[in-house]
């Protein structure tokens, strides 16, 4: 009877190992591959182009405005 329950305990613990090696597997591929996926993703993107062009174009503007601002400013003395 010992020997019964000891071998299904057995198999049962194998099971697991192999799950959870099944498991680590899977994330220690995936994680890289998807890494690489996206930032090949985002060099490719042309709507980054144009993310770089809006940001250029707001700090530009928030100088211009920084300017106007400062011409504008009255002394009280």
């Amino acid at each position: 009877m010992k020997t019964t329950f000891n071998s299904k305990s057995n198999l049962l613990n194998k099971a697991k190992n192999f799950w959870f090696a099944l498991q680590l597997l899977i994330v220690s591929v995936s994680l890289p591959v998807l890494s690489i996926v996206q930032m090949s993703r985002t060099v490719n993107d042309p709507n980054s182009k144009q993310q770089e062009e809006v940001i250029k174009n707001s700090a530009n503007q928030k100088q211009v405005i920084g300017l106007h601002n400062a011409g504008n400013t009255i002394n009280l003395s």
